[in-house]
């Protein structure tokens, strides 16, 4: 008695209350600084071949490293692959033999990321790409 029903109503404030209570997430601040790949499959719109990344100066706030394709205006595409952080300078991603490229993509990205989220890709910024 006295208690009115929200009907899944949420108390506005308190929401905003608890949400001011958690950390907000980190993405790495630390971008690879390189990423080779050569095309070792002849055919048009079809690759395979090994990515080499090159880590990032500061693995710190780096879990894992993941490969995109990338448009020619710079938007991640689809994923190709990821690797582990491992403190090791190179790292490898394999791309299967008959691999095809999605529509519009032009090269690929590698970025850094763990677990609240990945670093952005930016073309002639910080993230290294081979276009």
């Amino acid at each position: 008695e006295g208690k009115v029903l929200t009907g899944g109503r949420i108390n506005a404030r308190k929401a905003l209350e608890e949400a001011s209570l958690l950390d907000p997430p980190h993405p790495p601040l630390h971008a690879p600084l390189a990423v080779a790949f050569e095309d070792v499959d002849p055919r048009v719109g079809l690759i395979a071949g090994t990515v080499t990344i090159t880590a990032a100066s500061d693995e710190s706030d780096v879990e894992y490293y993941k490969v995109y394709f990338v448009s020619g205006a710079g938007f991640q595409l689809d994923a190709v692959g990821s690797v582990t952080a491992t403190g090791a300078r190179s790292l490898q991603v394999n791309i299967s033999a008959r691999s095809v490229m999605p529509e519009f993509a032009v090269g690929l990205v590698a970025v850094s990321g763990n677990a609240t989220g990945e670093l952005p890709a930016q073309i002639g910024g910080r993230a290294p790409n081979g276009t």
